[in-house]
């Protein structure tokens, strides 16, 4: 599932599973909000999006110590901090060894991405909670946040980072499509999660199967747009093509 998707969903990479939500409207991290109200993306409860299923994490498929993944998991990263307010300075080439202040404030700020009032209280004990009930499928450990800039702990959660960023991004979308009145879009993110249950199950064949039922939805869809933007264009040329000769004689 290595291919990216235009049109309604986000551009991302379809191998690496979107944000699945077990946590509930009520969730409150340990030390944190001090019983403020949770922010939007908690109260829309996205267990509802995703089919409420839990899905049970098999071996890390990620070669989160691959060079090549670690680019394009900075690249993806910069990318939505760039375009998201994030008022910290960021390159590509501060996130190849970052320093733990850092990496630390882009956790704060992407926590608040899905609760706005939410603030860490003890990294090392918080993070690994806060991932762990917004669904990531594999353990964040509380060492490995003790050293969390090290070239051993940084790929981990650079790769988690990522996954948050897959999900609010297809949050975004997701709360985008359900503005349409046709079910186009609605399908598309329906079977999208079906392929993050199969990948997380190792089932690579059906994986496949809904990659292509996927990708023939989004031209179908495009298709559609496409057909109807042309009607639109040929109206537009009916009107101008009447109204030019009025214009160039009729004064």
């Amino acid at each position: 599932m290595s291919r990216r998707v235009s049109a309604v969903a986000p551009a991302r990479v379809l191998g690496k599973p979107a944000l699945l939500s077990n946590v509930g409207p009520a969730y409150v991290p340990p030390g944190v909000l001090n019983g403020a109200k949770p922010g939007l993306m908690l109260q829309r409860s996205w267990a509802s999006f995703h089919g409420g299923k839990i899905v049970q994490p098999r071996t890390d498929p990620w070669p989160i110590n691959d060079r090549s993944f670690q680019q394009e998991c900075i690249r993806t990263l910069t990318g939505y901090l760039t375009t998201q307010g994030y008022d910290v300075a960021i390159s590509t080439k501060l996130l190849v060894s970052p320093a733990s202040k850092d990496i630390l404030n882009i956790v704060q700020f992407l926590f608040q991405k899905v609760d706005p009032n939410m603030k860490l209280g003890k990294a090392e004990e918080d993070v690994p909670v806060v991932f762990k009930r917004l669904g990531y499928p594999y353990q964040i450990s509380k060492s490995a946040l003790y050293a969390v800039g090290s070239p051993h702990t940084w790929p981990g959660l650079l790769a988690a980072l990522d996954w948050l960023v897959d999900g609010l991004l297809l949050q975004e979308a997701a709360e985008a499509a359900e503005t349409f009145d046709d079910a186009g879009p609605r399908s598309a993110f329906e079977n999208l999660n079906q392929s993050y249950q199969a990948f997380m199950t190792g089932d690579d064949d059906e994986c496949e199967r809904l990659d292509s039922v996927l990708l023939q939805q989004f031209e179908d869809y495009n298709a559609e747009l496409m057909e109807k933007l042309a009607k639109v264009q040929g109206k537009v040329t009916q009107v101008v093509d009447r109204s030019v000769p009025a214009c160039e004689f009729g004064g």
